[in-house]
This record gives structure tokens, sequence and C-alpha cells, in this order.
């Protein structure tokens, strides 16, 4: 109701990524006055050498796994994830694989709450809110991080996942194309586009038998500044 209102009456407008400055003049006819994309500090990501496990058996999460990390809410497209990872698990593809949900529950929410508490025992896992200080330990078990959203002003779980070594697998939009490197799976907001994405990241993990190397190309504050 707000937000068109306040855009044009704001005296200086500052975008958190391209994509979006690019949204704000083709939807409002507003020019952004500057860019800065986010980065991840040193602090969130997992070093080498740490009990992984132990985080995950705290949280109630066994490996292998698919992680999601999103607030509940229609835009993330959790349910066409869940539907992705059920369709595979049915057909025997992802036999062993757990998908692990993190995030708060938000707003019209209330059938994919239903969802997930019907398919719990074909191994979806809600988490919630996970503290900041196990999330790198959680990015850093998972075989891949999939985020399906239709709609993101820039992605900063991707920069995450990225900085923690695991594949990304995402919406092949402007906004996620600048947070997810070079190494993501690009693709379609739909069932068959996220199964497809899915099975991608595991025959590229099957094939390599390693995590992704470190992102050399990931950006910190630091380098930002």
């Amino acid at each position: 109701l707000f937000f068109k209102r306040d855009i044009l009456a704001a005296a200086a407008i500052t975008a958190n990524s391209f994509g979006t400055a690019r949204r704000l003049l083709q939807d409002m006819g507003r020019h952004s006055d500057a860019v800065v994309t986010p980065a991840v500090s040193a602090a969130f990501v997992w070093p080498a050498g740490n009990d992984t496990d132990a985080i995950l058996r705290k949280l109630g999460v066994t490996r292998p796994y698919m992680l999601a990390l999103a607030t509940w809410e229609p835009r993330k497209n959790l349910t066409s994830l869940i539907k992705a990872f059920l369709s595979l698990k049915k057909e025997g593809k992802i036999a062993e694989h757990q998908l692990v949900l993190a995030g708060g529950r938000g707003w019209k929410d209330a059938n994919l709450t239903e969802l997930v508490d019907r398919t719990s025992n074909d191994k979806v896992v809600a988490l919630g809110y996970v503290d900041d200080e196990d999330l790198p330990a959680l990015y850093s078990g998972a075989d891949c991080f999939v985020f399906p959203s239709f709609y993101e002003g820039y992605g900063i779980p991707l920069l995450e996942a990225r900085a923690n070594g695991t594949l990304v697998v995402c919406t092949d939009i402007p906004e996620l194309r600048e947070s997810g490197g070079k190494s993501a799976i690009f693709i379609e907001p739909d069932v068959a586009s996220i199964r497809g994405g899915m099975l991608d990241a595991l025959a590229f993990l099957n094939a390599k038998e390693q995590k992704l190397p470190h992102d050399s190309e990931l950006p910190d504050w630091q380098s930002e500044a």
C-alpha cells in the first residue's frame, strides 16, 4: 500500500541489487542513486575440520539432505519444492535424502503447513528458526541448497551457501543471477524444473565426489568497502 509512494517521495534510493534497481525503474520510473550489493562475513563460514555432524545431531538432521532456507510465504515457492522432492522420492531417485526446511512461519502459509505435516514421514524436516551460529554447519552439510523463489531483492542465503562450499539450485531471475554465482544451477520456478535442478546437483556432486572449491568470486564486506 505504501511502497510506491515512499519510493517516489524519497530523497535518495539505494538498491541492494542491479536487478532491483531495474525493477524500480521499469515499474515506478524511479532511478536508484546507488546499488550496494550484500556480502557475507568470515564469521559465517564453517571452518574445515569442525564437527558438522554434532550440529546436525542437535538439529535432528541426518545426511544426506537437501536444504532450503526461507520464511514460509508464497513468493518463496516452498510448496513446489516439496512436491518436486516428493516426486523424486516416490520414483526412488533420492531414496535416502531428507529435505530440510529452515526458517520460520510467515503468512498465507496454511496450505504449506498442512503439506509439511502430511509429509514428515517422507523425510521432509521442518526445523523452524535456526540460530545464526548453527546455519554455517547446516549449509556445509547439505548436498545442495535449493532456492526456488518467484522473486527476491537479492538472495543473501545464496551467498551464505556459496561461502560454505554448497552447490546452489535457484530460480533464473536477474537478482539471483547476481547472488548465485557462476556455479549455480538455474531453474524455472515449477515442479519439473526444480526436479531437474536437484538431479543435476546430485549428478555434479557424484561426478566431482567432493564439495565445491572455495568460491574466489564471493564478495565479502572488506572487499566491498
